[in-house]
């Protein structure tokens, strides 16, 4: 079985998601159907939108894919192991998060998108930049 961690591949599927994510959204956002049925409903169908949730870790990843991209394989396979877990562990806990504020904490899908996230992106640097001064020393 081939491997899909690779640097190659991840950068790759990290660009193809990030086209699919800017090409669906730009097409929902400005309606370029033109008032076409079919069209219209197919980006406004539920399938579309689960899609466009699905490939908004491709954004991060095609990032620091494209940091790691050109540094040592150890600093990668460092970092694509954290990535493994981190982002299917993002996707549920903001699934799982409350729509709509109800408490004394707000709570909600977009809060925890947006921590989660940022979190991401500092672990990710603190990781990259751990391991890279780490591998300069040896």
């Amino acid at each position: 079985m081939a491997n899909w961690g690779t640097k190659r591949n991840v950068f790759f599927f990290g660009f193809l998601g990030v086209i699919l994510l800017v090409s669906f959204g730009t097409i929902m956002s400005m309606d370029m159907c033109y008032q076409n049925g079919a069209c219209h409903d197919f980006f406004r169908s539920s399938f579309i939108r689960v899609l466009l949730f699905l490939l908004l870790p491709c954004f991060p990843l095609f990032i620091f894919s494209l940091l790691t991209y050109k540094m040592r394989e150890e600093i990668f396979i460092t970092w694509i192991n954290f990535a493994k877990w981190w982002i299917p562990l993002t996707i549920l806990f903001t699934l799982f998060a409350p729509g709509s504020d109800g408490s004394f904490l707000p709570v909600t899908k977009g809060s925890v998108s947006f921590v989660m996230s940022t979190l991401f992106a500092a672990l990710s640097f603190c990781i990259i930049i751990a391991m890279w001064a780490q591998k300069e020393k040896k």
